[in-house]
């Protein structure tokens, strides 16, 4: 198990554990991700999903932030994408 504070490593390990991802740009404020994270607690079994924080540089060296849902199915995945559809 990779140690709590290497969260490069849990990014990576999250990488190769969960093959399906779902990214969503961090616009909507705090309140939209916690609903998206009870989303996946009430409805993903627990350690079948995880959630990591991303960013990376555009041009204009802008910054674009992104969570990235990790799955472990293809059916959490699609119910996620589905469930966000309806809410954004």
């Amino acid at each position: 198990m990779v140690p709590a504070t290497d969260h490069t490593a849990r990014k990576r390990a999250a990488e190769a554990e969960f093959p399906y991802h779902v990214d969503v740009p961090l616009l909507g404020g705090r309140g939209r991700l916690r609903n998206m994270l009870d989303w996946c607690e009430a409805h993903v079994a627990a350690g079948a999903w995880d959630m990591h924080r991303h960013s990376e540089r555009r041009k204009g060296g802008r910054s674009l932030e992104y969570a990235r849902f990790y799955f472990t199915t293809e059916t959490d995945a699609e119910a996620f994408i589905s469930r966000r559809r309806r809410v954004t």
